[in-house]
């Protein structure tokens, strides 16, 4: 199907992905990449640093990078490469505003977001600001009641503290309520948030006091034991879930409400020193070494993998990342893992799907203990919709909760994986949850019969949702049922995504949007392991293939993934271990189907 020279380029194309991919392997077993710099993380870590005067030259290279960074719009965008949006602007110039600095970058920086937010709030007061970035959120206060909880703690708002009863006031006093009974109350924010709730709300407290005097009492004596929950959920480097714009809303909030001098306020700046970059800056998070590596594992061991000592090796990493206690920030059960391997990190269900994916590829023979215990901790996360959630069981009140395709489509693959290599007793455990996924699956499809993915987007599509990309992730978990059960699924799935393919072979988020790397490859995957007809793959493979020797394999990643509440971020592996795997299994296919003719040649003569 491909001619001599086609293949020579895909050929080139996967080694120099490849390549790249291993020049990221680090010696202690795990892949690591590079988060793109975040205006969002910048400006909230500038306002921690700004509590303390040893931090001022911090603060002052962190805000020149706010003053360099921005866009040609007036704005702020979650990365460089983001449009500019309104919780970045505002983040950024409350920043600019709290620093003092009076330099020419800053005043200038300051003269154009202004006029940017005149653009797209014209005759804009703050009440209607106010009200704008909360509408934006809904229901899901996390990051709306942060943004402007510290933007009246800087006064960007200006001198008006009748403000704060615009703003929603989080009930710090719900952390101390059992884990258990969290998913009963319909709080506010994500289940991986409570520090924003405990610090933000005493924040609220502080500065905006209930009128009741029987209320405000009850409230103050709360503060305390609250305070006390905040400090067992701190990781002993003080950044919370290794996250800049998290660690540094807590820190801000609470050293500007009297307890600059808590060991949690003193343990947060000091993560947040620890991970800004030499030029300033902050990613949202350290690194997401744990999920790089495990989709690093799948795409190499497509074809030649690893040897010998590489798997124990890799192993050994898996074993040692496992969490082996009850995790305190939210309960969890040991046996999974987290996105990182650093100690901030909590376990979810979709870096622990993904672990034992890769398992899958690195060992042989039976299960063993891992392997079994993180299978135990999915099923017991497992919704009652049949779907799978990203942290907790049963936390369905906010979308970042609640049961998704992309989750529940990885675990389908891990469950199916391992399903013959498991004692009875679990295979049957596991084969119900297979068949559960999948009636998720059947109903979790939209109105075009595709689906949407919880954490990963595209800025260019309008709600910026991936349906391309989602609905790949679901197709490739399909792959591995039988297709008379699947067909259904798949047949109005896999025609919806070539509708959706662009001119140049490339996929982007949603029909029309401009081709990414990311997504292309990622079809690309899926549609390879359904087998499906390799004269309509063909373009995108080639777009792939023609991308990467173009650039000598430095690939530019797009910024597709959200976190914490509709942040983005790009990483730098991202294209290449998609790409890897990509064009991997093309390779692979090409092979078997060389090798079958030549069988076939020789059994003819």
């Amino acid at each position: 199907m491909y001619s001599p020279h086609e293949r020579k380029i895909i050929k080139e194309a996967y080694d120099l992905a490849r390549d790249r991919l291993f020049n990221a392997w680090r010696p202690n077993g795990q892949f690591e990449g590079r988060l793109s710099s975040s205006a969002v993380s910048t400006a909230v870590s500038a306002l921690a640093m700004s509590l303390n005067k040893e931090d001022s030259e911090r603060m002052t290279l962190a805000v020149n990078w706010l003053s360099t960074n921005i866009n040609n719009d007036g704005g702020w965008g979650d990365t460089p490469e983001s449009p500019s949006n309104l919780s970045a602007v505002v983040l950024s110039r409350a920043a600019l505003i709290n620093s003092g600095i009076s330099q020419n970058d800053v005043k200038k920086a300051l003269s154009a977001s202004g006029i940017w937010l005149n653009q797209h709030l014209p005759d804009h007061d703050n009440k209607n600001l106010i009200d704008k970035i909360l509408g934006f959120y809904g229901k899901d206060l996390t990051f709306s009641a942060s943004i402007l909880t510290v933007s009246m703690l800087c006064h960007s708002f200006g001198e008006d503290p009748s403000l704060w009863k615009a703003i929603p006031a989080f009930p710090f006093e719900a952390s101390l309520i059992s884990g258990m009974f969290f998913r009963m109350l319909n709080l506010p924010v994500v289940s991986y948030a409570i520090p924003a709730l405990i610090a933000v709300g005493i924040a609220h407290y502080t500065h905006c006091r209930p009128l009741n005097p029987i209320l405000r009492w009850l409230r103050s004596k709360v503060i305390k034991p609250a305070l006390r929950k905040l400090k067992k959920l701190a990781p002993e480097h003080g950044g919370f879930l290794e996250a800049a714009p998290l660690t540094g809303f807590v820190a801000f909030c609470l050293g500007k409400s009297g307890y600059k001098d808590l060991f949690v306020v003193k343990k947060g700046l000091r993560f947040l020193r620890d991970t800004m970059r030499s030029n300033g800056s902050w990613p949202i998070d350290t690194n997401l070494s744990n999920w790089l590596t495990s989709l690093a594992v799948k795409a190499v061991c497509v074809n030649d993998g690893f040897n010998g000592s590489e798997k124990a090796k890799l192993v050994e990493h898996y074993q040692k990342t496992q969490f082996q206690t009850i995790n305190s920030f939210t309960g969890a059960k040991p046996g999974g893992w987290s996105w990182t391997a650093l100690a901030g990190g909590v376990p979810d269900a979709d870096d622990t799907a993904g672990a034992l994916v890769a398992l899958s590829y690195l060992m042989e023979g039976s299960a063993d203990r891992t392997v079994i215990q993180g299978f135990q901790w999915l099923l017991d996360i497992m919704n009652g919709d049949g779907g799978i959630p990203t942290f907790c069981k049963g936390w369905g009140f906010l979308p970042f909760d609640r049961s998704c395709p992309d989750i529940s489509g990885h675990a389908l693959m891990a469950f199916h994986l391992w399903a013959d290599r498991v004692p009875s007793t679990l295979k049957m455990q596991m084969n119900k949850a297979i068949d559960a996924i999948f009636s998720f699956l059947e109903t979790s499809r939209d109105s075009e019969g595709v689906w949407t993915p919880l954490w990963f987007g595209d800025q260019d599509t309008k709600g910026q949702k991936n349906r391309v990309y989602g609905t790949a992730v679901v197709l490739e978990a399909l792959s591995h049922l039988p297709r008379e059960r699947t067909k259904h699924l798949i047949f109005p799935a896999i025609k919806w995504l070539f509708d959706a393919k662009n001119f140049d072979g490339g996929f982007g988020g949603e029909p029309g949007a401009s081709s990414k790397l990311e997504t292309t490859a990622k079809v690309v995957t899926s549609l390879t392991l359904l087998n499906h007809d390799p004269i309509e793959i063909k373009p995108s493979v080639l777009y792939l293939a023609k991308e990467i020797v173009g650039t000598n394999g430095h690939l530019k990643s797009a910024p597709i993934g959200l976190y914490f509440a509709s942040l983005w971020y790009d990483e730098e592996l991202y294209p290449i271990i998609f790409s890897t795997e990509a064009l991997g299994r093309i390779l692979k296919k090409e092979k078997q189907e060389t090798n079958y003719v030549a069988e076939m040649g020789e059994t003819v003569i």
